[in-house]
């Protein structure tokens, strides 16, 4: 599923005028949030490849999880967006990750957000995805 950005480039600060400690704060809890859906969906969609039978009560919860996980980045990521701070995930400059996007961020986004990935990226991008590599 392909989520389109429905900022416009304008919409993104030329800056922030916060600390780069701050910047991390935000950034590194966006980033240990999804790295924790990632974990959880991985491990969902592990048990139901093995389709244990007496997995299903672990199934269950590990989705109920995911999907509460999900919830609370996109509502950290809608508060964020009140306070004035534009955070992106898996933009060009950054793939897999959270980015405190700016304007020059979000005109490089524009440029090259149908570029297709190389075959070597794509599959980078899938072992990364479900934990094969870091």
């Amino acid at each position: 599923m392909r989520i389109n950005n429905l900022q416009q480039v304008d919409d993104y600060p030329e800056s922030y005028d916060i600390t780069d400690e701050q910047k991390n704060i935000i950034i590194n809890f966006m980033n240990a949030m999804q790295d924790l859906a990632n974990r959880y969906y991985k491990e969902y969609f592990d048990s139901e490849v093995l389709n244990k039978e007496d997995n299903n009560d672990r199934k269950e919860r590990l989705l109920k999880l995911y999907q509460q996980t999900i919830d609370t980045l996109t509502g950290a990521k809608n508060a964020y967006r009140t306070l004035g701070f534009m955070v992106e995930y898996n933009w060009p400059q950054k793939k897999g990750k959270w980015i405190l996007a700016t304007k020059e961020d979000a005109a490089y986004y524009e440029e090259h957000k149908n570029d297709k990935p190389s075959d070597y990226e794509r599959t980078t991008q899938t072992l990364i995805q479900y934990g094969d590599i870091q």
